[in-house]
């Protein structure tokens, strides 16, 4: 959403194993008496900022300054001693540690699918996959290398679900169908057994294997996958999502409604008399004690659940219900590691004792940004959160916890406003040091969608069912202005005291008023057009964001203040979210996927930012200077993006 024109300031995965080769799967069994307190969840503070990457031609930086040391989403984890340990997720994440997960750098981005696992047999040698690509290298992850995706006998492509590796050369494949093995390091593969919507894999060591699917099906190997033998565990109608054995006979196995343990290396299953609901990372330390990881945002059942019998009984550890978790494991007896959600990596370093959250907000979500100088920035949402050093550091404003905000806008760096849910409305005169709060002359607004002052006594304020708030006294009253359109109203701006414009996204509707808002003039561009985001450049000229009816991203651009228009689509952009210019000629565009797109002859023509790292649950993007631009999203996510032009 716009917050300001040009006129304002300038053993892992499904199996949830992340220790894979079957030396490193001794190391982890070593883990068992670490667990005998419980498990307690602190935030310590963060470092200066996250990953930093700069894009292969040199012209842009991105940075992640929250959370730490990243934003996309980790779905599995690999240690192979006690300090080199690799991660990957979304957007091709790869990351990489080299002091026990304390630090975390990134790899170059060598593909754009989601990577789902992991697996190294030293420090050099390693594979990472995804439904459709893997990965391999030779180097520590200094080079990567494509291998092929084994296809089935019908030529069908095959979504890979998770990857081991015994050794250089020895590796196992589970894709949604098959189980594959690969003898020379992953070029040729031979499948070994055909199953119905395989979920999870898990090797307790080079003989012994299992996988989970739909339907409950477990089937288990003795014989390094040459043959298989199927039982039940889940029932028949709920699919197995996770599985881990900590040796030959004593494994765990996760439903989406049931949890089930065995003793007898999985011949038999007996149903735990605690359910994890949606749990997906089982983790046995030993015949007794375990965890279970639910990733399941919102639910009841989130957070990281404990055993002391085997898996009959579970218990959620206190303070961890806010922390959604993909995968866990250990790097050695006392170093151990979770990830999960939007970046979150929670860590310990006395084998279990105690847990800190590497970030604190997971959860959260942003909905706009605005900086009103070069360093200082605020970002609303589900919690409002200021910087005073251009977003290296950010701190919540606790009193600011009462409702969902959805725009905050600055006239300069002292005086401020947020609107949000429940038509709540605060300002602040003081640079955001004290808030107070306003009412509006009417209650029964649930949503107010913008605020936009262009002095500090005229403001206006849009909302649903197309109302329209407006102030001439600095916020001290308001007036409601007449239903303007049927739908409600998403966007705000003035050129003038007189002159002004709002948008109706969902009605495709752009209004302009000459009389400071008494009378409205409407055209519509059809309701199959949204219109997302509008800036004001020199002149008359305005500057349109649109969503097209087939989900294109369209410029449409005015030269007489909304009279007459010029379309332009962008071929090949997402679906857009956010636009701000930082001067009448260059400006920012947000689309969906975190791509960012920008115009240096105001809006004329576009295009996109070769940007080394990927936000995928981005929002809202600002711009405080011409060659820097912060986007905030989901997860509480904040990320800068410095132009080197």
């Amino acid at each position: 959403m716009r917050q300001s024109d040009t006129l304002d300031t300038t053993p892992a995965n499904t199996s949830m194993n992340p220790v894979h080769s079957s030396s490193s799967l001794l190391r982890l069994f070593l883990c068992a008496a670490a667990f005998a307190v419980p498990l307690v969840l602190m935030s310590p503070a963060s470092p200066a900022q996250g990953i930093s990457l700069t894009s292969a031609d040199g012209s842009v930086t991105a940075t992640w300054l929250r959370p730490f040391p990243q934003g996309n989403t980790l779905r599995d984890l690999c240690f192979v001693d006690s300090r080199h340990g690799w991660a990957v997720g979304d957007a091709g994440t790869i990351l990489h540690t080299t002091d026990g997960g304390e630090n975390w750098s990134a790899l170059a981005r060598v593909t754009d699918e989601s990577l789902c696992s992991v697996t190294f047999t030293d420090s050099a040698y390693g594979w990472v996959a995804g439904c459709r690509a893997m990965l391999h290298t030779t180097d520590g992850g200094k080079n990567w290398s494509a291998l092929p995706v084994p296809t089935s006998s019908s030529h069908r492509e095959l979504c890979v679900k998770s990857i081991r590796a015994l050794s250089p050369t020895s590796l196992m494949l589970l894709t949604e169908r098959e189980f594959w093995y690969s003898a020379d390091g992953g070029q040729h593969w031979q499948v070994s057994y055909e199953t119905y919507s395989a979920m999870c894999m898990c090797f307790a060591d080079a003989r012994h294997g299992w996988i989970g699917g739909s339907r409950g099906r477990i089937a288990r190997t003795t014989d390094t996958g040459i043959s298989w033998t199927e039982h039940w565990a889940i029932s028949e109608d709920r699919a197995t999502l996770g599985i881990h054995f900590c040796d030959s006979l004593h494994g765990i196995a996760c439903g989406e409604r049931s949890t089930h343990f065995t003793r007898d290396g999985g011949q038999t299953w007996i149903a735990a008399a605690d359910t994890v609901f949606g749990a997906t990372a089982p983790f046995l330390v030993d015949s007794l004690s375990g965890f279970i990881t639910a990733p399941l945002m919102g639910s009841t059942h989130m957070g990281v659940f404990r055993t002391s019998d085997g898996g009959f009984h579970w218990k959620r550890m206190p303070g961890t219900n806010s922390y959604p978790l993909n995968a866990i494991g250990f790097a050695d007896q006392a170093s151990g590691l979770a990830v999960g959600q939007d970046g979150l990596i929670v860590t310990t370093s006395d084998g279990g004792s105690t847990w800190h959250g590497r970030n604190d907000v997971a959860g959260e979500k942003f909905y706009s940004v605005a900086f009103p100088s070069a360093d200082g920035g605020w970002a609303v949402g589900e919690g409002v959160f200021r910087t005073h050093d251009g977003g290296v550091h950010w701190e919540r404003v606790h009193e600011l916890q009462d409702t969902v905000y959805h725009a905050v806008y600055f006239i300069d760096e002292r005086e401020g406003w947020i609107v949000g849910g429940g038509g709540l409305l605060r300002y602040t005169t003081d640079g955001g040091a004290k808030w107070m709060k306003k009412e509006l002359p009417v209650g029964g607004y649930g949503y107010l969608s913008d605020v936009y002052f262009i002095s500090p006594s005229r403001g206006w304020i849009t909302a649903e069912r197309g109302t329209l708030f407006e102030t001439s006294d600095g916020g001290n009253s308001w007036k409601q202005h007449s239903q303007i359109i049927h739908g409600d109203l998403t966007t705000v701006c003035f050129r003038s005291e007189s002159i002004g414009y709002c948008l109706g996204e969902r009605e495709g509707v752009f209004l302009k008023t000459s009389d400071g808002g008494t009378s409205w003039h409407s055209m519509s561009f059809g309701k199959e057009t949204r219109l997302r985001d509008i800036a004001l450049l020199g002149g008359d000229r305005i500057c349109l964001l649109a969503r097209t009816k087939s989900d294109q991203t369209m410029i449409l651009i005015s030269s007489d203040g909304g009279e007459n228009w010029m379309p332009n689509v962008l071929n090949g952009a997402p679906p857009p979210l956010s636009m701000h210019f930082s001067d009448d000629r260059r400006g920012w565009l947000l689309a969906s996927g975190g791509e960012v797109w920008l115009t240096e002859d105001g809006g004329e023509r576009w295009q996109p930012l070769p940007l080394p790292l990927e936000f995928f649950n981005s929002a809202d993007i600002a711009s405080p200077s011409s060659d820097r631009a912060f986007i905030v999203g989901f997860g509480g996510g904040v990320m800068r993006l410095d132009l080197h032009r």
